[in-house]
């Protein structure tokens, strides 16, 4: 598969700007991204569009474009765009754990 279809590529994008090895989650990305990254990294993946939201700081894949919808559901966590994976419309973010401020 190529890196318009596979989550493969996508995970070792993210794998090359994490420092540390975060719980994850998705916000309107295709079940083929979720479960793909599911797969390559090895861990369960929590969906903010299940009521999926992590009370600890994570690592959050969202589509393109998504970030007053994502603000939405996280409120004043702390929120920094970490990279973009422009063949998926991916970008991936930091967010900060429940209960600190993005001030």
């Amino acid at each position: 598969m190529d890196e318009n279809l596979s989550a493969r590529p996508l995970a070792q994008d993210i794998a090359r700007v994490e420092s540390n090895y975060l719980p994850a989650a998705v916000f309107h990305v295709p079940r083929e991204i979720e479960y793909g990254l599911t797969f390559y990294r090895n861990q369960a993946i929590e969906s903010y569009d299940r009521g999926e939201v992590p009370s600890g700081a994570h690592l959050l894949v969202a589509g393109e474009g998504q970030q007053t919808g994502i603000a939405k559901v996280v409120g004043h966590r702390r929120v920094s765009l970490l990279g973009r994976y422009p063949p998926q419309h991916i970008e991936y973010y930091w967010v900060a754990p429940a209960g600190t401020s993005s001030q």
